[in-house]
């Protein structure tokens, strides 16, 4: 589990080496396009909400991911 604190960029590798995730699915459930997804992912500063929206939802899916992994 990651207990540290994490960007945005961070967050999108960390959603991308989960099971069913993607850029265009992050971009989706943010709410932005695809290709500002790859612009973060590379460093680039996104909106507050955009951030802020990217590291709950990684953090969601890596909690997911570790309850499916303890099943």
């Amino acid at each position: 589990m990651h207990n540290e604190p994490m960007n945005p960029s961070e967050a999108i590798k960390a959603l991308v080496g989960l099971p069913d995730w993607n850029e265009c699915k992050i971009a989706e459930a943010v709410g932005i396009n695809q290709s500002n997804i790859n612009r973060i992912k590379r460093g680039a500063d996104p909106r507050y909400s955009h951030g802020l929206k990217i590291v709950n939802l990684a953090i969601s899916a890596m909690k997911k991911d570790g309850q499916r992994k303890a099943a």
